[in-house]
């Protein structure tokens, strides 16, 4: 591809080890228009090699994942927040170990129109958790902290806050939660599917 290709909306690259920085920049450049992009598996990425695709990305991206991409950090959902927080609706980090708190404060304070978010084996905590639960514009629906071992019985009265919108949980894994606390979870949250 030599043009830019305005009409492709939509971008897959699953699991190709050789895909990396510069086959990233080249396709922000090529496709400006794309809204949703699953980089899931591709381990070998940076935020230096993702931040220009995120950057020339113009009309906005609504699906984002990530999942698998090892190296990720907070800087890059920084980014992502304060480029695409006003259009992005899902988005998983599921296996990003680096992802912390600090990428859910973001989320928080950005994500306006987020409704399905993956941070599974993140670095995520206690902390995070109620970052997202004072979000006042966030309207999630969806919410997966499988794995999260930072994630504790504290998360309790947060959770809850989160329950008024979730029509889905998931904390398997979460080894720091109590099986009687999440049988109080799943009275309160009734119409929340919570996979434990």
């Amino acid at each position: 591809m030599s043009s830019p290709c305005n009409s492709l909306k939509s971008l897959s690259v699953k699991n190709c080890p050789g895909f990396g920085t510069a086959s990233l920049a080249m396709v922000g450049n090529l496709c400006p228009q794309l809204q949703h992009v699953d980089l899931s598996g591709l381990y070998g990425i940076t935020d230096a090699g993702l931040l220009p695709l995120l950057e020339s990305c113009k009309e906005g991206l609504a699906k984002v994942n990530l999942s698998g991409c090892l190296n990720l950090t907070d800087e890059i959902v920084l980014a992502l927040t304060r480029l695409h927080g006003g259009t992005v609706e899902l988005l998983n980090l599921d296996g990003c170990r680096r992802i912390t708190d600090a990428s859910l404060v973001a989320v928080a304070d950005n994500c306006v129109f987020l409704n399905d978010l993956d941070v599974s084996r993140c670095a995520i905590s206690d902390s995070g958790v109620a970052a997202l639960s004072h979000a006042e514009q966030l309207n999630l629906q969806v919410v997966s902290f499988s794995g999260c071992l930072g994630v504790s019985n504290k998360s309790m009265p947060f959770l809850k806050q989160l329950g008024k919108t979730l029509v889905g949980l998931n904390l398997q894994h979460c080894n720091s939660i109590s099986a009687r606390n999440v049988e109080l979870l799943v009275e309160s949250l009734w119409r929340c599917d919570i996979l434990f």
